[in-house]
């Protein structure tokens, strides 16, 4: 008899979490599990949701934001769902779903509830008050927890050093990407002239939700003082999000940004960059970071988390602290005045990477465990 699953997430729209827990979904053998997803109306990936999952729940009082009456109702529904579908397994991603879903499965017996971290939601330099209460709602919805995930192992460790959760119920596994999207030929020359860059222009790419999280601004900044030195080099960010209307303000009509928005081809836009480079004020180990990598590219990125994990400073890509935008604009000059070492760089990188984050390999990580689960369930 297949296992029912249910994984749940805060929001369907375009990012890492939601590619990883997609690309799960997907893969999980039909044979030995049911799937479905649940998550908050709307979404760019509702629809590829639908396409994957076998069933898919949309809940009208998931909110990101805390929201006393919305997330109050979200238990209430969430309970209702768990009891109807009679799940084996509930497995939570993003903060809101995982502290809620948690709760509520804990609450209606849900026999084994799974928990993968795609990044902390706290950072250095958050205000004490918001990172205490994030961290003990998280260290409440640990207790819930038969297991816990985390896609870094820098995670890992803070999660244990902060007796959050004991080591015996973690384990990292490296969110996996679909790594033939990233080795497909590109004729670079047309590809830079559809997006209106010049076909000979050092290039500077970056790719992410344009959120609080990845500083774009900060990015932009660097950008700026790129600039100064190397006046001909040009910057693309592809991105949608909370911060699109701030980046565009930013930039205006200066010819040096291109900011392309919310795009599905990324795989065909990382080969037309010389450098790949990103601001994040904290990460899991940063999905982009890691499809650039397997891309050949070479990296300017910022030491969050787990990215220190696939960026190795002066042998996969360079590193800076975050909120130093004037640091990440000298590694990019770096990369882009040592074009030779640079490239050997991102080959480096695709090295490293390649072996690591094949999402077959992930699938297989996380069906393991569910199967251990579930046999320890039984007993």
């Amino acid at each position: 008899m297949r296992a029912r699953v249910l994984h749940l997430i805060t929001e369907l729209v375009v990012g890492g979490a939601q590619d990883n827990t997609l690309t799960t979904v997907a893969g999980l053998d039909r044979e030995r599990y049911e799937v479905h997803v649940a998550a908050a109306p709307g979404g760019e990936w509702v629809e590829w949701a639908g396409r994957v999952a076998d069933c898919v729940h949309l809940l009208p009082n998931m909110k990101r934001e805390i929201s006393p009456r919305h997330d109050a109702a979200l238990l209430r529904d969430l309970g209702r769902l768990y009891r109807r579908e009679r799940y084996d397994i509930v497995h939570t991603h993003s903060s809101k779903a995982g502290v809620v879903g948690r709760l509520a499965a804990r609450a209606v017996g849900v026999p084994i509830i799974i928990h993968t971290v795609h990044g902390l939601p706290w950072y250095e330099g958050m205000a004490a008050p918001r990172r205490y209460l994030y961290e003990t709602l998280e260290r409440v919805a640990s207790r819930c927890s038969m297991r816990i995930i985390t896609v870094a192992e820098a995670n890992r460790q803070e999660l244990i050093a902060k007796r959050i959760v004991d080591a015996a119920r973690t384990e990292t596994i490296y969110s996996g990407i679909v790594l033939d999207r990233f080795s497909q030929p590109v004729d670079r020359a047309r590809g830079r002239l559809a997006i209106e860059v010049e076909p000979t222009a050092p290039v500077v790419g970056y790719v992410a939700r344009l959120s609080e999280q990845k500083a774009p601004l900060d990015f932009v900044a660097a950008a700026r003082l790129v600039l100064e030195e190397l006046p001909e080099a040009q910057f693309v960010m592809v991105g949608g999000g909370p911060l699109l209307h701030d980046v565009l303000a930013a930039t205006g009509d200066e010819p040096s940004f291109h900011v392309l928005g919310q795009r599905d081809d990324v795989p065909a836009l990382l080969p037309l960059f010389d450098v790949f480079a990103l601001s994040s004020l904290f990460e899991g180990v940063g999905r982009a970071l890691t499809e650039a990598l397997a891309a050949g590219l070479p990296v300017a990125a910022t030491s969050v988390d787990g990215v220190p994990e696939i960026v190795h400073h002066e042998q996969t890509g360079l590193l800076s602290p975050p909120r130093r935008p004037d640091l990440l604009a000298a590694n990019i000059v770096r990369l882009l005045r040592n074009p030779a070492w640079a490239r050997q760089l991102g080959r480096n990188g695709q090295s490293l990477v390649t072996p690591l984050f094949d999402s077959r390999l992930m699938v297989a990580q996380i069906d393991r465990l569910y199967q251990a689960c579930l046999a320890k369930s039984h007993t």
